[in-house]
């Protein structure tokens, strides 16, 4: 289910973190568009684009985001692609590239996650089910040499 939570899924992004990535990039976008709007807006908002580009990188890696694992393609063309619109003068200024780019690492992210929870419960089930089936299949062994063992006393004992 997009946008919420799952309660059995370990998410790399808490809500509180996601809370303040998406703010920071919401603030940075806004001060790049004030700043344009000014005299030093050009020069103000590319420093605003590589400080932001940077900022973000080095926040995802020490939230332990690997670019280049899972949907490396989709997280990689976001950062790559907000990179270049942030170096475009004047473009970055009105684009809120940076909030874009945020929203959709963080949904990437959260469907990795639930995507991991999810094969991890189905290969516990599994696990869960063959030891279920051994359990049986013992239960079932044991059940018939009872039975050959008591079918052996009666005839033993018939037979005496």
């Amino acid at each position: 289910m997009k946008g919420s939570r799952q309660p059995d899924v370990e998410y790399r992004i808490s809500s509180f973190q996601e809370i303040l990535l998406k703010s920071s990039a919401v603030t940075l976008d806004g001060i790049g568009f004030l700043l344009m709007l000014t005299v030093i807006g050009g020069v103000a908002t590319e420093i605003i684009g590589l400080s932001g580009d940077v900022l973000f990188l080095v926040w995802f890696w020490m939230l332990g985001i690997k670019f280049f694992e899972g949907r490396a393609g989709s997280k990689v063309m976001t950062f790559i692609a907000n990179a270049v619109v942030e170096a475009i003068p004047f473009v970055n200024g009105i684009y809120p590239g940076f909030s874009i780019a945020v929203w959709r690492l963080v949904r990437i992210t959260k469907d990795e996650d639930e995507k991991k929870a999810k094969k991890n419960q189905r290969a516990e089930r599994s696990r869960v089910d063959l030891r279920r089936r051994r359990l049986d299949a013992r239960a079932r062994a044991h059940a018939t040499q009872e039975a050959r063992a008591l079918h052996t006393q009666e005839t033993s004992e018939q037979a005496a």
